[in-house]
């Protein structure tokens, strides 16, 4: 589940900003940021729901929303397969050898 995805999404639907989400929920900038790009593992659940509260969402509205952002990356994930692959690219830069496709 990617409920930093549904938060940007839906405050880019919303027309809010980071800053304005911190403004409305009194959640910190460092926080809202780490959240907004998923390096929260198991976010607060208070938090959770003060976010919902603004973006105008139940908290099942916004799990929802999380779970479409995640199937939507996996598709596109499974579907890049014929790419070369970011390991690849990192030993092709560091002289090891070409990148290929996989």
């Amino acid at each position: 589940m990617n409920i930093g995805r549904a938060v940007r999404r839906r405050a880019a639907e919303l027309g809010l900003s980071q800053a304005e989400l911190c403004l409305t929920t009194g959640i910190s900038n460092a926080y809202m940021s780490m959240l907004m790009n998923s390096k929260i593992a198991d976010p607060r659940i208070s938090r959770v729901i003060q976010v919902a509260e603004v973006l105008d969402l139940t908290i099942d509205e916004l799990v929802q929303r999380a779970e479409a952002e995640s199937s939507v990356t996996s598709r596109v994930r499974k579907s890049e397969g014929g790419g070369v692959s970011q390991v690849n690219i990192l030993q092709a830069r560091a002289g090891r050898r070409r990148p290929h496709l996989r």
